[in-house]
């Protein structure tokens, strides 16, 4: 059965030979949609809930708290 290799959206236009899972539980979803693996994320700057006061010193969102994508089926 051939393996799907998943590479983050960053990676894949700037360093796509030093990214790439098999298992997409390893990208996460950022708000703004972009697919992300977590050596880029730990790159972005800080990125907050969308609606926070940032006077009130909001915590940032963190890798955990982003939503995994979904797996593609094997054809």
């Amino acid at each position: 059965m051939p393996k799907i290799l998943y590479v983050c959206e960053n990676c894949y236009d700037n360093n796509p030979e030093g990214c790439g899972y098999t298992d997409s539980s390893e990208l996460r979803l950022m708000p703004d949609g972009r697919q992300i693996c977590c050596h880029c994320f730990d790159d972005e700057p800080p990125v907050y809930p969308a609606g926070v006061d940032l006077e009130q010193d909001p915590e940032p969102i963190r890798w955990p708290d982003l939503p995994r994508i979904q797996a593609v089926a094997a054809a």
